[in-house]
């Protein structure tokens, strides 16, 4: 595999990621209109700008812009605001629907502006004291389930294993539930690197957050010299 798609809901959020990832070292390229295949090389960001929509329509406008990239090898990547802004539950619901995803991992931590999210609640200097509480408004705008991660499941080096139980536990819960969605605090660039670290022992999960998480999934994508999706099921 060698391109990673980022799709973001306007263009300056496709910019920032793009730049976080040739920051990594990745060749990046940002594209006006919807890209389509064949595609260059390394990543490709792009926008549905549909930040300002309603939530029907933006669902159906993230469709429209990625239905002629689905199947293409590549890694997917669900850019979202770092303060919350959008449409981020029926964008994530179409995506998720769109490319057969099982599910998603969720952190909108970026450190670089001293935002983060401690017990599912965004914290930033420029926010009041207790602000957005991720997993209830996630609950609101997806139809699937949401289950939360603290900090401390995120350090305890046990974080893969963590979101392997949870998800086994929530499919005997509910059979017949395809997909679910993971919130995941974190505050550092640190802990963002164990969230990727963690979500690639998971096959085909989607990765969404900001500028910040993407720049730790770059990272690593670097350090292999190759795009690699996660690992297939053995």
């Amino acid at each position: 595999m060698d391109t990673l798609l980022i799709l973001a809901d306007d263009l300056t959020g496709a910019a920032d990621t793009a730049s976080r990832c040739r920051a990594a070292g990745l060749p990046a390229t940002i594209t006006l209109t919807p890209p389509r295949p064949p595609l260059p090389g390394g990543v490709v960001a792009f926008t549905s700008d549909s930040r300002h929509l309603l939530p029907e329509a933006a669902a159906r406008r993230v469709v429209e812009v990625a239905q002629p990239l689905v199947g293409i090898d590549a890694l997917w990547y669900k850019k979202i605001d770092s303060t919350l802004r959008g449409n981020i539950g029926s964008e994530l619901d179409a995506l998720l629907e769109l490319l057969g995803t099982p599910g998603a991992i969720v952190c909108p931590a970026f450190p670089a502006q001293g935002r983060g999210l401690v017990n599912g609640h965004l914290v930033a200097p420029d926010l009041p004291p207790v602000g957005i509480h991720l997993p209830s408004l996630l609950r609101e705008q997806s139809r699937y389930p949401v289950h939360s991660f603290s900090l401390q499941d995120v350090r305890s080096g046990e974080l893969a294993q963590r979101f392997q139980r949870k998800g086994a536990k929530e499919q005997r819960r509910r059979e017949g539930s395809e997909r679910s969605i993971l919130i995941v605090d974190g505050m550092t660039d640190e802990d963002l690197g164990l969230i990727v670290d963690a979500a690639e022992t998971l096959f085909g999960v989607l990765l969404c957050g900001s500028a910040g998480l993407i720049g730790e999934l770059a990272k690593r994508q670097t350090i292999h010299k190759d795009l690699p999706g996660f690992p297939k099921p053995g």
